[in-house]
């Protein structure tokens, strides 16, 4: 995962060079922020993850760009995760393009909108093509059904 210099860097360099290049006011408008808040985002490399996916889109570089792809051995964001988190992100950075996209997105939706999502995909996909998809995880538990 990356720091937060590395964080700052790329921020830079996505608005910058962006076509049109992007600039704090509209990033701020874009992120619900103050233009002030951006500047310091630019200077500090200090941001809320949930604006990743606005400024990946206002910016046109991939969310992959700002998480990174370092090989931080389970560090996120500062938290040390388990070896059941770390594999999930090992097999995430792993996997298909579309698959990452899919998982990425999935973490960007708030609270009840993404319990919905995941009853309905339940529904809607059965679990061998699932198993396809992400292979075959016998180590990974599964949640309980109530």
């Amino acid at each position: 995962m990356l720091d937060a210099q590395e964080l700052r860097r790329r921020l830079i360099a996505a608005m910058d060079e962006a076509k049109p290049r992007v600039t704090s006011a509209a990033l701020a408008e874009a992120c619900d922020v103050t233009a002030q808040g951006v500047n310091g985002w630019r200077k500090t490399g200090r941001l809320a993850k949930r604006h990743l996916s606005t400024i990946a889109k206002l910016t046109g570089r991939p969310l992959e760009y700002f998480l990174g792809d370092d090989g931080s051995n389970g560090v996120v964001f500062g938290l040390k995760l388990g070896i059941e988190e770390a594999e999930a992100l090992k097999r995430l950075r792993e996997g298909d393009p579309d698959w990452r996209r899919y998982v990425l997105a999935l973490a960007m939706v708030q609270g009840s909108e993404q319990a919905l999502l995941l009853r309905t995909m339940r529904q809607a996909v059965p679990d061998y093509k699932v198993e396809q998809a992400y292979g075959n995880a016998p180590h990974i538990r599964t949640p309980e059904k109530k």
